[in-house]
């Protein structure tokens, strides 16, 4: 969505089109971003519906991965050019076996064949898409996400959040959202606090977020004794702000794309603790615009987290840094001027 308002703000007319009455196009409706509603039945009917985009005055259409990508590929045509993002590097499909697998391959590589070009959240998606389905790299342009400016909690507002959250004023707060998802590695972070609760015994950890994993790491916290310092929040439309409230964001991946969330912390101010591993590598100076530790580490993790949670000096320089590299790097305007740069080329060739 922010793609859409940036580029409309360049003078693109950009629209949204999504299953009717989702999660996005309730925020777009929100936003007063024009919809294009596709129909919430099977994929032939939104298939039909597509098709009936295509026939519309656009110059492009733009998919997201999945199956917006089988549908993209179906309205491209003569006249309608059609680009994708990829913005996986392990999409579920790379979890296919045998016949499975190849049938997998096949169809995106099928599929591929209908897009004039790709863009890659950033050069680890990029290389993932080369190895896996052989797009020519001459294809893809790699165009890191980028977010809008958050305006940045005041001292009252912080403190209040804080304490709707059940954080004392002299408590060190830790924030992490993300899907509550194997890949997001949380049970890392779970088992990273009972060493950072050693050194910082009164620090507490809010995790915002949903998934099929909440009662297993739920069950793991219990184990570890981490009930007093450790709470799930579920789904927050408010997380942002929640990130605005830390001391510490920590995304704790053992395998990451990008990390909308990590941008979203710096565009704050927010001191930041990630994985060395694809997107984070990209978006983060290590020891200078954040700290980045290995992949499935927890005690690396427990390291640098209590060592920063030790170190307010630290923590504000880190994050003064992080908001400097968000706003020459990734912001909203920087992703739209990037991705319209990929349309003309393509509305050229």
């Amino acid at each position: 969505m922010a793609l859409v308002k940036a580029l409309r703000q360049s003078g693109v007319e950009a629209d949204i089109a999504c299953q009717r009455e989702s999660r996005l196009h309730r925020a777009a409706q929100e936003a007063a971003l024009p919809v294009v509603p596709l129909l919430t039945g099977g994929r032939l009917e939104q298939l039909a519906a597509v098709r009936k985009v295509a026939r519309k005055s656009y110059d492009l259409v733009h998919a997201h991965n999945g199956r917006t990508m089988i549908l993209a590929a179906a309205a491209a045509n003569s006249r309608l050019a059609a680009v994708a993002t990829q913005h996986f590097i392990a999409p579920q499909s790379a979890t296919y076996r045998g016949l499975k697998k190849r049938l997998a391959n096949q169809a995106h590589r099928q599929i591929n064949r209908r897009f004039a070009h790709f863009i890659a959240i950033s050069h680890g998606a990029r290389d993932a898409m080369i190895e896996r389905e052989g797009v020519d790299p001459s294809h893809i342009t790699v165009v890191p996400n980028g977010t809008e400016p958050i305006q940045r909690l005041d001292g009252a507002e912080r403190d209040d959040l804080r304490r709707e959250m059940g954080v004392e004023n002299d408590s060190l707060l830790v924030v992490c959202v993300a899907r509550l998802t194997e890949e997001k590695g949380l049970r890392y972070l779970i088992e990273a606090m009972p060493t950072v609760l050693l050194a910082h015994p009164t620090t507490q950890v809010v995790i915002a977020g949903e998934g099929s994993l909440r009662d297993e790491l739920e069950r793991q916290a219990s184990q570890l004794g981490l009930q007093s310092n450790l709470h799930f929040l579920g789904f927050r439309s408010d997380a942002t702000r929640i990130m605005g409230a830390a001391d510490l964001f920590v995304l704790p991946s053992p395998a990451e794309p990008f990390g909308l969330v990590l941008i979203e912390a710096m565009a704050q101010g927010v001191a930041v603790v990630a994985t060395r591993c694809g997107g984070p590598v990209e978006i983060i100076e290590d020891g200078v615009s954040g700290q980045l530790v290995n992949p499935a580490d927890a005690p690396d993790l427990a390291s640098a987290i209590a060592a920063l949670l030790s170190d307010a000096k630290r923590r504000k320089c880190l994050g003064e840094n992080a908001l400097r590299r968000f706003e020459q790097h990734f912001t909203a305007q920087r992703m739209a001027a990037a991705t319209l740069e990929v349309y003309r080329r393509v509305a050229k060739s």
